[in-house]
């Protein structure tokens, strides 16, 4: 059996409905979608926070937030601008972020630092790749580099959440 279902993505240059279908092994409710797929101890982690997906390329965002579900948290967003982002960090309770550096041509930044500054841990996701050095200004925050493994994000999340309790 296969359940069909869309999810909505609006950006500055792009909006549009994507239609996503889901084998016997998912749930479309949004609860858990495949509870094996990552070691228990990272689901433990992770299980009930809530954390606030930031990027702009609709299929990477689902994907993150599959991802996320899969280890029982609960995704925020996804936010596909820096001023929607800025919004749910305003106005939802967030435990950790998963940010892409450039969206749409704009930089994260400022969002990293109001995250910060509020003690939120979080981690880069970015497809620059060796062009990234942020080591001076966000030390000991991960930049995961595009196309990476669930697990590395998600392991690296993890990790920058324990440093910071």
């Amino acid at each position: 059996m296969t359940d069909h279902s869309s999810r909505d993505y609006v950006s500055e240059n792009c909006n549009g409905t994507i239609p996503v279908c889901f084998s016997d092994a998912h749930n479309i409710d949004g609860h858990r979608y495949n509870p094996e797929r990552f070691d228990e101890d990272l689901s433990d982690r992770l299980s009930g926070r809530s954390v606030l997906v930031v990027e702009d390329e609709a299929l990477v965002a689902y994907e993150l937030e599959l991802e996320l579900v899969d280890c029982r948290a609960i995704p925020v967003g996804p936010a596909t601008t820096v001023s929607v982002a800025m919004e749910l960090a305003e106005t939802k309770e967030i435990d950790a972020a998963i940010l892409d550096i450039d969206l749409n041509g704009r930089d994260v930044y400022p969002l990293a630092d109001k995250l910060r500054a509020r003690g939120v841990p979080f981690v880069f996701h970015t497809g620059h790749g060796t062009l990234i050095d942020l080591e001076d200004t966000y030390p000991g925050i991960p930049v995961c580099i595009k196309p990476c493994g669930a697990d590395d994000v998600l392991g690296s999340l993890a990790s920058v959440m324990r440093r910071s309790q």
